[in-house]
């Protein structure tokens, strides 16, 4: 069996961040000096991340992979450490069958990997299904969060980790901050998470991987919260769900677009990828 705990719960964070929720928040100029390097504006105060075959040189076996072909592809080989990816989509998209697959992979290539599940839908069987192996499931930590408090406290009782992924990242923060005028509160709160998160990828080398939801309004699709997010997440990738599934990548300079399917091994992407850079 994984390992799942419940967070306790514990007060909210500090009420010293409010910078987090400033248009300029994310944005930093490039220190001089930097050419060829791409800040990565949308977390305060990480690394430079080189433009090299996308984020990074191609990595070895060593690697930690997400298991999608065409976006390990398009990451430039391998999954990057010190940034935040953000799978979003419809329900039944695929959104945690990405995640639980990127789970899968890093456990049995040996790294520490850290699940932080909102909405009870980690399935310790689906993961034994993509790779039949019992060790995997002994280097994969589930914390079940049940509150904002417990999300929010999740990545510090985790400890170390190569690997975080949170599933899903806005579905607490939307339900606990849903009376009127509790719009701006809930931009605040959920900005000092996705802070925290994109600090501690920087900080400690790791990656974070976050699904969420989309909402639909009089001009279509959204994904949740999505201004906020956009602040702290470095690549994104939207799944279309529907009988054509297609999945949509961007990043700073670059984009990709292939399609995809859900398969008892995890997600597979198929045919060619049409990509563009800017």
């Amino acid at each position: 069996m994984s390992n799942r705990i419940n967070v306790s719960a514990v007060p909210q964070p500090a009420q010293n961040q409010n910078r987090a929720m400033r248009p300029d928040a994310g944005q930093r100029k490039s220190p001089p000096g930097a050419r060829g390097a791409c800040w990565a504006t949308a977390a305060p105060g990480a690394r430079f991340i080189r433009k090299n075959a996308a984020l990074h040189a191609m990595g070895g076996p060593g690697e930690l992979r997400t298991g999608v072909g065409m976006l390990d592809e398009f990451l430039g080989g391998s999954l990057p450490r010190g940034v935040t990816l953000d799978v979003y989509g419809p329900g039944g998209s695929g959104k945690s069958q990405v995640l639980m697959r990127a789970a899968a992979g890093a456990a049995a290539g040996g790294f520490r990997v850290v699940f932080v599940d909102t909405t009870g839908h980690f399935r310790p069987e689906r993961i034994l299904q993509m790779l039949p192996r019992r060790a995997v499931l002994d280097r994969i930590m589930v914390l079940r969060a049940t509150s904002v408090a417990e999300q929010v406290a999740a990545p510090a009782k985790a400890g170390h980790t190569d690997l975080l992924l949170v599933d899903n990242v806005t579905d607490l923060f939307s339900y606990e901050y849903s009376g009127e005028g509790a719009g701006s509160t809930r931009g605040r709160m959920l900005g000092r998470h996705m802070l925290d998160l994109s600090r501690r990828a920087a900080r400690d080398g790791i990656a974070v991987m976050v699904a969420n939801a989309v909402r639909y309004t009089g001009d279509g699709e959204a994904e949740s919260m999505r201004r906020v997010m956009d602040l702290y997440t470095h690549v994104k990738v939207r799944l279309s769900g529907g009988p054509e599934r297609i999945a949509e990548c961007r990043m700073w300079n670059a984009s990709a677009r292939f399609k995809y399917r859900i398969h008892e091994d995890g997600i597979r992407s198929e045919g060619a990828s049409s990509s563009a850079r800017r």
